[in-house]
This record gives structure tokens, sequence and C-alpha cells, in this order.
């Protein structure tokens, strides 16, 4: 046996990779899924904080009919839906 002749004791698979292995839609796809959840129950708590501790509004419903029909008249519609 010459010195750049030595024996073949492994192998190495030359082929194409599996795109399982490469790419997991289902992965991303559940990171995105619990983002979104996270995003939605953050911004729910924080709606249900602000409506709890709002100090402002009207004292009887109807004062409270009396601001909205005063917004919409002054086509103010944002103050209105609040």
């Amino acid at each position: 046996m010459a010195v750049g002749d030595a024996p073949v004791t492994e192998t190495l698979a030359v082929g194409p990779v599996p795109s399982d292995t490469l790419d997991r839609p289902g992965r991303v796809r559940r990171g995105l899924a619990a983002l979104a959840a996270v995003v939605l129950v953050s911004g729910g708590g924080y709606a249900a904080f602000t409506a709890a501790t709002s100090s402002g509004g009207a004292e009887t419903p109807e004062e409270a009919l009396q601001l909205v029909l005063e917004a919409i008249s002054q086509e103010d519609y944002l103050s209105a839906a609040e």
C-alpha cells in the first residue's frame, strides 16, 4: 500500500437534504399564533384596565345621551363612540 492510499473507513452520503430539516413551517406558524395570542390578550387587558379605571364620563344615562348627541352634532364621532 502506498502512502496516499489509506483504506476508506467512512463514506459521506451526498444528496438532497430533506426539506423538513431546513424550514419548519409548523414551528413558524405556532410562533406567530403565540405572538398573536399575546398581543390580543395584552390589548384586551389594557382595554379592560382603562375602561375600569376611567374617571371621565357622565353621571347619569341622560347626561351620557346628551354628551353623545353633542359629539355627533359637532361631527366628533370618536368622542361619540367613547
